[in-house]
């Protein structure tokens, strides 16, 4: 008997700390099951030009997060603590049902993306991975706001032929981050999903699923 019970408390042992370890491979940001005023929990909505339009949907009993901009910029951000060392994998599923007419990353004057998830680093480096209209994939773009950010913009998806699917996006932030900075990441603060149109004075939309950093 007390073999027995001795065995059925390691099976336990073993299946909780399974449990544990299994929970800690992945940082879950994005919790659609908790929202505040139609916003998840956790994050708030900042919006820069016009006026911000979002709304919840669900897929296949999944909820996820929708942003229309029209002539507007605007986003969903949020405070984080994670070090890409231990999660350099960052991961989101995300879908753009319209894009900015003429929107290119590269031009000022055009720089406009129906969906961005763009990460912030304690200092002021910052990373966003946006899908463009024009711009093909893998292209990058650098700026700096004085005193205030760096951003290093990868284009991860480009024009309309995904357009109305739900896409799945892995990126080695950690790898991104020493490519594009030439230096070791330090841990990452904040996370944002952006949409704009208000340089092209057109409209876009896009939804967010999940997102999580993953080791």
């Amino acid at each position: 008997m007390r073999k027995k019970l001795f065995l059925s408390f390691a099976v336990l042992a073993i299946v909780s700390v399974s449990a544990i370890a299994f929970a800690t491979d992945a940082l879950k940001m994005l919790d659609m099951t908790k929202l505040s005023n139609g916003i998840p929990a956790g994050w708030e909505l900042k919006v820069k030009d016009g006026k911000a339009n979002t709304s919840i949907i669900e897929n296949g009993g999944v909820k996820a997060i929708c942003m229309r901009s029209e002539k507007a910029s605007f986003s969903l951000q949020r405070k984080i603590n994670v070090n890409i060392k231990d999660y350099p994998v960052l991961t989101w599923r995300w879908k753009v049902t319209e894009l900015p007419k003429g929107g290119d990353m590269r031009k000022d004057s055009t720089d406009d993306q129906a969906a961005q998830i763009f990460v912030a680093f304690s200092g002021r480096d910052s990373i966003s991975y946006v899908w463009d209209t024009t711009a093909p994939v893998g292209a990058t773009r650098s700026f700096s706001v004085p005193l205030v950010m760096k951003v290093r913009i990868v284009a991860v998806a480009s024009g309309p032929g995904d357009a109305g699917k739900w896409v799945t996006v892995t990126r080695n932030v950690y790898e991104d981050y020493k490519r594009l900075y030439g230096s070791e990441p330090p841990v990452a603060e904040g996370l944002r999903y952006q949409i704009n149109s208000q340089h092209t004075g057109t409209t876009a939309e896009s939804c967010l699923e999940s997102v999580e950093f993953q080791r």
